[in-house]
């Protein structure tokens, strides 16, 4: 299992290829190429980068990784912890801190406790800085950030950090991390999606052949849930879910809702090449 980003050897796609596959939003101000941890290298195959967006609240950022197809990042071992670590560049000749997808409950009764994986995934490994007693429960220290080993000497290792929220903190970013697989043959989908075996076209991290028209809660069903958030949209252009206004038309009105309708039930099993 490799250690280092270096030793890896991982494949990696240019910037501009991977915006063309996976938009972005506009106020990201750096992003790092996307790198595979490849499965011959010791690795998990999921495909991670690093974006400066300084300025959010874990939620907005959850959000904008949901809309590429991915999650803030999640770590479960010292290889995938070293490989992460070694994406976070150092910002303008300084250090820099990735923000990972945890969180604290806010009734821990002790600072150690109580942390979860914002994807669900059980937490079972930890990598916290010896630096200050990590975590230490400062006030409102209830996400992590990753200070990076390469560029922050004795603070390295994970750090219980509170939301930015729209503060000004330049040196902070995310790590994303893809890890789905819609169609089960075993290969992470944005690699397909970046190499053209698999057609994305509205860009939004999730093969086409994958989609479930109707699904707007991706639970697998066309159902009661989703009809109320049509409903919710109605008489818009869906605002941020555009995915409602399934006919295209620019307002969800009557249309969508025969069409909804007429997609009732399970989806179907993925028809992918």
């Amino acid at each position: 299992m490799p250690r280092m980003h270096t030793a890896a050897v991982p494949l990696t796609l240019t910037f501009a290829a991977a915006a063309a596959a996976i938009a972005l939003p506009a106020s990201v101000t750096h992003a790092q190429d996307a790198v595979q941890w490849r499965v011959k290298n010791g690795g998990n195959g999921h495909w991670y980068q690093f974006v400066f967006l300084p300025r959010e609240c874990i939620e907005d950022s959850e959000r904008r990784a949901n809309e590429l197809g991915a999650s803030l990042a999640t770590i479960h071992s010292d290889g995938e912890n070293a490989f992460v670590d070694a994406l976070i560049p150092p910002y303008n000749g300084n250090y820099s801190v990735g923000r990972l997808g945890a969180f604290q409950d806010d009734d821990a009764p002790s600072p150690d406790s109580g942390w979860n994986w914002i994807t669900g995934e059980p937490w079972s490994y930890t990598a916290w800085s010896p630096y200050n007693n990590q975590p230490n429960d400062g006030v409102d220290e209830n996400h992590v950030v990753i200070y990076a080993s390469a560029h922050t000497g004795a603070f390295a290792g994970w750090h219980d950090n509170t939301d930015s929220c729209g503060d000004v903190v330049e040196n902070l970013g995310w790590i994303i991390e893809w890890s789905a697989d819609c169609n089960g043959d075993g290969i992470v989908d944005l690699g397909q999606i970046l190499d053209g075996t698999l057609a994305d076209d509205d860009d939004n991290g999730v093969p086409d052949c994958c989609l479930c028209p109707g699904d707007f809660n991706d639970d697998g069903l066309v159902d009661a849930e989703d009809l109320g958030l049509l409903l919710a949209a109605w008489g818009t252009d869906g605002g941020e879910r555009p995915e409602i206004d399934l006919d295209g038309s620019g307002d969800v009105r009557a249309g969508d809702l025969g069409l909804l309708l007429s997609l009732w039930g399970a989806c179907g099993e993925p028809d992918c090449p």
